[in-house]
């Protein structure tokens, strides 16, 4: 269902609010708007614009970047994004509060978009806590990837999400 193109970081930020990562590989080597990176550590990034050498990235560090994440063996699952404090923490969005949750538990890719596989690692829960009123926990998720030392990374090439993507257009215009 997947390939993977292996790419050197060439450039990469973690100190703004909105952060990117550039690659050596581009369009001449199958890089496509929408890939996902990820690393043997965990996902990483999204690919956002190609040119023919190089392509740009937008990173998980970024104020818009939302990962479809799960916890490992609960099956609870919700959005993840980035709240510009640590470029180490995540935060894991609409898990309710009857959910059972332990410090440590492993956060991976759902699967639910064509973006990253299944089950891709993205760090573990450092701390979470109810929040009076809201239906959800506030979930700290410290990644396993250091951003800040990419070196290398691998696109995910999903090869169906053209057929994917078609059909989801077709129930869309019903």
């Amino acid at each position: 269902t997947y390939t993977f193109i292996a790419a050197k970081v060439v450039d990469n930020s973690i100190n703004k609010a909105n952060n990117y990562i550039v690659i050596d590989k581009g369009s001449k080597h199958g890089v496509k708007p929408h890939m996902g990176l990820i690393t043997k550590k965990g996902a990483v990034g999204i690919v956002r614009a190609v040119g023919k050498e190089y392509s740009l990235a937008m990173s998980i560090l970024h104020r818009d970047a939302i990962v479809n994440a799960a916890i490992k063996g609960r099956d609870y699952f919700g959005p993840m994004v980035w709240r510009n404090e640590s470029p180490l923490i995540m935060n894991l969005n609409d898990i309710p509060r009857h959910a059972t949750l332990e410090i440590g538990d492993t956060v991976q890719t759902t699967g639910y978009s064509t973006i990253f596989p299944t089950n891709i690692p993205i760090g573990v829960i450092d701390n979470y806590r109810r929040i009076d009123g809201d239906y959800s926990y506030y979930i700290e998720v410290k990644l396993f990837e250091d951003v800040a030392k990419l070196d290398y990374v691998y696109v995910v090439n999903h090869l169906y999400k053209a057929q994917i993507e078609e059909l989801e257009k077709e129930v869309k215009n019903e």
